[in-house]
């Protein structure tokens, strides 16, 4: 499951860029927004906003910043599953960028009132509200 943030535009285009090269189609999506999300977020002591994405499944657990976008990349197809190399990257420098963007994603990219994402009907079934 991606847990994402559905206010920042930034997002949203991660989560349509996701959808459009995902190689098994295996996720699910909701937003921090979410009454779902916020209940995954509280059990892990985490507030809706402490970042802008989440990765959640019952084998990894809730995994966040870099990790958990590269554990989105597993889903990915080739040749974008070659960014699984940034693994190799020592955690604390990928999450010292990740963290940057984050903080300033909506001032580079925006954010709206609504959710910007609207899914089409094929992937209707994959978010969660």
């Amino acid at each position: 499951m991606v847990i994402y943030d559905g206010q920042c535009k930034l997002c949203s285009r991660s989560i349509q860029f996701i959808l459009r090269n995902e190689s098994d189609k295996a996720l699910v999506f909701t937003t921090t927004e979410s009454s779902y999300a916020r209940q995954i977020l509280a059990t892990h002591a985490l507030q809706p906003y402490d970042d802008s994405i989440f990765y959640y499944s019952k084998s990894k657990g809730l995994l966040k910043e870099s990790a958990a976008a590269l554990a989105i990349v597993e889903h990915l197809k080739w040749p974008l599953k070659a960014l699984l190399v940034l693994k190799l990257v020592p955690g604390f420098i990928r999450n010292t960028i990740y963290k940057w963007i984050a903080r300033n994603r909506y001032g580079w990219f925006g954010k709206t009132k609504e959710k910007c994402l609207v899914p089409a009907p094929q992937d209707l079934e994959r978010f969660i509200d």
